[in-house]
């Protein structure tokens, strides 16, 4: 019986280091992406939690999402990583009509990530991806009668969900879009460079 169980931990030790001369990695930077799943939190129940009653938001300013991704090919198949997100809206706080002030949101996500190669071409692939993670956001209102609230901070459990994802480009550089729904947003472009 050890016997067994020693010649199928060296069969499989023996795969994994033939599948190591195969991993690659990537880095993804300069990843935009629009309407990041925080936001849309935020707009339905952060300020209805923080605001005095009677009290609104209007005139929203968001920029979406930026993003930095690593991932490790452990397989043409399949890529583990992380991925980290920043986003900021700020609306101005408005009472009977008048502006106050101003109420900033401002969000950072880290989510370990899974990436699925389905299509690998010299110039083209086509990708889903995954990832699941927390994310930790700082409310701060500064209007009339908000004096001394002081930051807000909470934590939250965050997700980025593409099931669509082309890239293009050379075997070390290329520029990608994805269409999904979570933190990094619901279309996303973006530069990869792999190594």
């Amino acid at each position: 019986m050890k016997k067994i169980g020693l010649f199928l931990t060296a069969i499989i030790l023996c795969g994994a280091m033939s599948h190591a001369q195969d991993v690659t990695h990537e880095v993804s930077s300069l990843v935009y992406g629009t309407t990041p799943f925080s936001s849309v939190v935020n707009d339905f129940l952060g300020e209805a939690i923080s605001l005095t009653a009677g009290d609104k938001t209007q005139n929203a300013k968001s920029f979406g999402s930026f993003s930095l991704e690593y991932f490790y090919n452990t397989s043409s198949l399949v890529g583990v990583g992380a991925i980290l997100s920043y986003s900021h809206t700020s609306k101005d706080v408005v009472r009977d009509n008048f502006p106050i002030g101003t109420y900033k949101w401002n969000n950072v996500s880290i989510m370990p990530a899974v990436k699925l190669n389905w299509i690998q071409k010299e110039h083209f692939g086509f990708y889903s991806k995954v990832a699941a993670g927390i994310s930790i956001a700082a409310q701060d209102i500064e209007a009339l009668g908000y004096e001394g609230m002081g930051t807000k901070t909470s934590a939250f459990f965050n997700f980025q969900a593409s099931p669509v994802g082309v890239e293009a480009g050379s075997m070390k550089l290329r520029g990608f879009a994805e269409l999904g729904v979570g933190e990094q947003g619901i279309a996303l472009v973006g530069l990869r460079c792999r190594f």
